[in-house]
């Protein structure tokens, strides 16, 4: 761990989990992803069949990890992940982060896996990242708009990746 970091791991053996709220959003059959706030948004407003969701990544610290599950949307504020900007607030460097959780890849919940131009990039340096291999293969071959293929593109040959689970 960078030493920047000032968590503390909840105690001997202990674990802490600590939520990354990325927001609230509503999603109708488009797929897309748009900001609401119950304060100045009617649900009744936006579009028939529309879900309203908590994008809600989690770290886990344990005494020799710190885990993400999930990544998020992706979304960048000020040039920066999302998800980065949340880790910082948390005082998590991403480059601390040991091990990515990936529950399936759908773009709520894997938008934060890659960065930099044209995502070719792994998004957290020092982790390994587990998923389903069989859900990487069918993100591809179904693809937009339940899955966003380049984002996705560099856990398909990444050495971080442990995709037998």
């Amino acid at each position: 761990m960078a030493e920047t970091s000032n968590f503390s791991s909840g105690g001997p053996g202990g674990i802490k989990i600590i939520p990354l709220s990325e927001g609230t959003f509503t999603i109708d059959k488009t797929k897309l992803f748009v900001p609401f706030d119950d304060e100045i948004h009617d649900l009744q407003q936006r579009p028939v069949g529309s879900l309203l969701v908590e994008i809600q990544p989690f770290i886990i610290i344990t005494s020799k990890d710190i885990l993400l599950l999930d990544t998020g949307l992706g979304f960048e504020k000020d040039g920066q992940l999302q998800i980065h900007k949340n880790l910082a607030n948390a005082g998590i460097n991403p480059s601390d982060i040991t091990k990515v959780l990936l529950t399936h890849l759908h773009k709520d919940h894997a938008g934060g896996v890659s960065m930099g131009t044209n995502h070719r990039q792994l998004s957290f340096s020092n982790a390994i990242f587990y998923l389903q291999e069989k859900e990487l293969n069918f993100s591809f071959e179904k693809g937009f708009p339940s899955f966003i293929p380049e984002e996705l593109e560099p856990l398909k040959n990444s050495d971080r990746v442990c995709g037998q689970i």
